[in-house]
């Protein structure tokens, strides 16, 4: 039944069998996400899951309370979900924990207690993730049930592993579309005026629909089968990275002059508030000819009155 299903949560699971596990790494290495909540005291069937998935198991439980203190805002959990938090005493309280040591070059923390211990990892194994809990989700061991974060988080684990794929795809930058595996000789990607009849295979227990050499133009497409049945829908638009614009400070500006010891630049600040002057001296400076022609022509008058005076 695993096939069926795009998340799977072990919820203080005491007992796993030698099957189950293996069931679970497949099920994992096809692209599905396992999230890991532990029971405190008993976890040595869990240790048995994350070794023979590749991590590092736990090693004790931690009773000395603490507070969840960092969220990774640039992970793709929580990108665009959290914008911003205050490391205060709203945070939520975690009174029991178990320890892991994490290989960051495969597993990153994406929720940190204040004093350093992961709460929760992300690892991508196979085609699939691996999210890594450090405490259950217990009322009597920690009130992060009752946080916004305890929505966010699992809402954005489901979004993500949906079996329709991504919510939405970038133009130039995702190579193909990503759904579920569907019996068919041939799919149509369509927005109603113009048909393609893109390349696709199967991976991970799901498929990918190339749109590589696709001349696609922004819109909603239908995925259809050879039988005329929808498949799924897909969102296709253009980077918006340009529009995200991020300027330098002014003594950031000095100070990159200075490392490259350009003297004859000055930088402006509160020009918004100067810019009258400013444009008033550029604009007086540049008739300043004006004056020099003039003085020209009067010199050459003066010359010519002089000549006849002599003659």
């Amino acid at each position: 039944d695993f096939k069926r299903f795009d998340v799977v949560v072990l919820d203080r699971i005491n007992s796993l069998s030698s099957g189950m596990v293996n069931y679970l790494k497949d099920f994992v290495n096809s692209g599905g996400a396992l999230v890991v909540l532990p029971q405190i005291g008993d976890f040595n069937d869990l240790n048995n899951l994350l070794l023979a998935l590749g991590l590092n198991p736990y090693t004790r439980v931690d009773t000395m309370a603490t507070r969840l203190w960092n969220i990774d805002l640039h992970s793709q959990l929580y990108e665009g979900a959290v914008l911003e938090y205050n490391q205060n005493d709203l945070m939520p309280v975690i009174h029991k924990y178990l320890n892991r040591k994490i290989d960051y070059s495969y597993e990153r923390p994406l929720l940190i207690a204040k004093n350093g211990s992961p709460l929760l990892t992300v690892a991508s194994i196979g085609e699939g993730r691996v999210y890594v809990f450090a405490f259950p989700m217990d009322k009597a061991i920690t009130d992060f049930v009752d946080n916004p974060l305890f929505v966010v988080t699992f809402v954005n684990i489901a979004l993500q592993t949906d079996g329709q794929g991504k919510m939405y795809y970038i133009i130039g930058q995702d190579k193909w579309i990503e759904t579920r595996p569907v019996e068919a000789e041939l799919f149509k990607l369509t927005d109603g005026n113009i048909t393609f009849m893109p390349l696709f295979r199967y991976v991970g227990g799901k498929i990918r629909i190339d749109i590589s050499k696709i001349n696609l133009k922004a819109g909603n497409y239908d995925i259809i089968d050879n039988r005329d049945s929808l498949v799924a829908v897909a969102s296709i638009n253009y980077s918006r990275q340009e529009s995200d614009l991020d300027f330098f400070k002014p003594g950031s500006i000095n100070k990159i002059f200075n490392q490259r010891d350009i003297k004859n630049v000055q930088v402006v600040e509160n020009v918004l508030n100067d810019i009258t002057p400013v444009i008033s001296k550029d604009i007086q400076a540049q008739s300043l000819w004006k004056i020099f022609v003039v003085l020209a022509i009067l010199f050459l008058i003066l010359e010519v009155l002089f000549n006849r005076l002599i003659n």
